[in-house]
């Protein structure tokens, strides 16, 4: 009820302001925000920081990035709440999205969580106030791309904004404590936990959504998040590639790394398409796991030690 109250009232009244202003000119103006936060991009951002930039950054930087999302999924599903054009309001103008409509639920913002979640991130590794400010900005600026192309209601922006924060400062609070009591484990007892936190993060979804289609999305994620953490093991352990070296080396690290990601990332959905079609079966799921899982493991430990065979980058 409470938020059937803001899509039909003032939330809706707000959007409405906006579009009333927006023309092709800001629409335009605000299109970058909108191609910030899908998955080709971080397939391509995250990797580049873990292999090329900082390695200890980039880990960090990925479990935080695939926690904030698997944080939204989750509640975009259990709040289950339409998008601004997707509400009739008897007597009022219909919302025309300045995008190609979604059919994924509104609230919380996922580009405004990720924004929150990726800009708050690097001024906290920054620690520099002018460049926080520059930050906030685009946080801020992400929001409003977002009800300027009436995708989201004002309370998704905000509350996409608060989970974000959240995540940004709870979470690696509880990673440092977790890695401070895992340490000292063997690294299949490490594993082993690590795929029983997949289990865990599938049966919370289970046990409170029905969705099964944001549940191929929340499978995907916890399955990179869980099998990366698996190759951060191994990558520690076995590999421990350096990220330091010229441009070239790194460039080339950067290059081939991606291609061969986009294969499996591509190349696995074009095959397991041919087992099955079915998003309905459990059999689809299985396929689903495994091909994101390969992707996990593949950017955390499969390429450092491909770079390191091939003398693209030394060991620490």
């Amino acid at each position: 009820m409470f938020f059937h109250t803001l899509e039909t009232g003032i939330g809706y009244s707000i959007v409405l302001w906006f579009q009333g202003w927006r023309t092709e000119f800001i629409s335009n103006l605000f299109l970058p925000f909108n191609y910030l936060f899908n998955e080709v991009v971080f397939l391509i951002l995250l990797p580049l920081f873990y292999w090329c930039i900082h390695k200890e950054v980039g880990k960090r930087l990925m479990q935080l990035m695939l926690v904030s999302f698997l944080v939204n999924v989750w509640f975009k599903a259990f709040w289950a709440r339409p998008r601004p054009y997707q509400v009739t309001v008897p007597g009022a103008p219909a919302i025309v999205p300045a995008l190609p409509p979604l059919s994924s639920h509104g609230i919380p913002s996922g580009h405004t969580q990720g924004a929150v979640t990726l800009f708050g991130f690097f001024a906290r590794e920054a620690g520099n106030t002018v460049f926080t400010v520059i930050m906030i900005l685009l946080m801020v600026l992400t929001g409003v791309s977002r009800l300027v192309h009436g995708m989201h209601y004002p309370e998704d922006v905000l509350a996409g904004a608060l989970l974000g924060i959240i995540v940004l400062f709870l979470y690696p609070v509880i990673q440092k404590f977790l890695e401070s009591i895992l340490r000292s484990l063997a690294l299949p007892t490490k594993i082993f936990l690590a795929l029983l936190l997949l289990g865990v993060f599938l049966l919370i979804f289970r046990i409170a959504i029905t969705d099964a289609k944001a549940f191929l999305s929340y499978a995907a994620l916890a399955s990179v998040y869980t099998f990366g953490l698996i190759g951060f093991s191994l990558e520690s352990r076995y590999i421990r590639f350096s990220t330091r070296g010229g441009i070239l080396p790194k460039i080339l690290r950067f290059v081939s790394g991606i291609l061969l990601t986009f294969v499996l990332y591509l190349g696995l959905k074009v095959i397991f398409h041919l087992v099955t079609a079915d998003e309905q079966s459990s059999l689809f799921m299985i396929l689903r796991i495994i091909r994101y899982a390969v992707v996990g493991l593949w950017v955390s430990a499969g390429a450092p030690a491909l770079f390191i065979k091939l003398r693209m980058a030394r060991r620490e």
